[in-house]
């Protein structure tokens, strides 16, 4: 996400930066816990982060229809065409959360 930022939208890479390694702290007493879990956490900025290093792998897509709003995607097109379109989705995902 960060290289994503810093290649896409350099203006605001060290904002972003700073946001995604602060540590912020959920107090529940007695306890604290130390949360880190991206940007989504981070206010109003994480659907922009989000957005931002999605749009290539929207723009990459064969399908004739391609639409995408944050995390909902619609394609539409040859089932074959469409098909390659969600195994290359799918790939990505994968990639990312593992």
């Amino acid at each position: 996400m960060l290289l994503s930022v810093y290649s896409r939208t350099p203006e605001i890479y060290a904002y972003c930066h700073s946001l995604h390694m602060a540590n912020p702290f959920f107090v529940s007493w007695p306890i604290h816990h130390l949360l880190r879990r991206g940007s989504t956490t981070r206010g109003p900025v994480g659907p922009l982060l989000f957005c931002n290093t999605i749009q290539p792998l929207l723009s990459s897509l064969d399908s004739d229809l391609n639409l995408g709003f944050l995390d909902d995607v619609s394609l539409g097109g040859p089932a074959d065409v469409v098909a390659a379109d969600v195994a290359q989705i799918t790939i990505c995902v994968i990639w990312v959360f593992n």
